[in-house]
């Protein structure tokens, strides 16, 4: 899981996973069950924290698929990556269900239950719930960390600037639209590209 630990390794906050990422890597190729453990209690730990550090501590009882999906939906994630995010939350959804039917540790099993489930659980199956794991934490973490802030920057009100309105409107002729129009040059650019207005403000000359 070297793409995860690079992640956690740039930003120290998550250091902690790495605790996971070690237990994860050193079973891999010997219980299946104890990855399984490991894969669900890491992608919870980086949904809890996100969801705890925006306001919306997450409750005891809720499922992995849940506390994905609300981590994703309180980063306003989904409307921009549609289908990816969904899978990934299915995934979750899949492992918690996963987890559920070969844990041992959170139920007490008999030796043998250990060992029958331990035999259930495939090499196979045990490598692609890691690299399907890795993805996703590495989705959310990126998110967070990266695209989440650049969402939240502060709100911007075309009435807010008048004066460099009036200045662009008189830079510009009037945008004629067939027989729509004419428009405001610079609320037409606050309407159809915000970024490009934002860049356009910023050159504007202050008091």
């Amino acid at each position: 899981m070297e793409f995860l630990r690079n992640i956690c390794d740039s930003y120290i906050k998550w250091k902690p996973l790495e605790d996971y990422i070690y237990r994860i890597e050193s079973y891999q190729d010997s219980d299946g069950v104890l990855v399984l453990e490991n894969c669900k209690a890491l992608i919870e730990s980086i949904c809890k924290t996100i969801l705890e550090d925006l306001g919306e501590p997450a409750t005891g009882s809720e499922s992995i698929q849940n506390l994905v999906s609300k981590a994703c939906n309180k980063m306003s994630c989904l409307p921009y990556t549609g289908d990816l995010t969904k899978s990934f939350i299915t995934v979750a959804q899949r492992l918690g269900e996963f987890r559920n039917k070969f844990a041992v540790i959170g139920h007490g099993a008999s030796v043998y239950a250990i060992e029958e489930r331990k035999n259930k659980v495939t090499r196979a199956a045990t490598n692609f719930m890691i690299s399907a794991v890795e993805q996703l934490a590495v989705f959310l973490i990126t998110v967070y960390q990266v695209e989440y802030p650049l969402q939240k920057q502060e709100e911007i009100r075309y009435e807010d600037n008048p004066d460099f309105n009036q200045q662009f409107d008189e830079a510009i002729e009037p945008i004629q639209i067939d027989v729509y129009g004419p428009y405001s040059p610079s609320e037409l650019l606050f309407r159809i590209d915000e970024d490009a207005y934002r860049a356009a403000l910023s050159n504007y000359p202050s008091d």
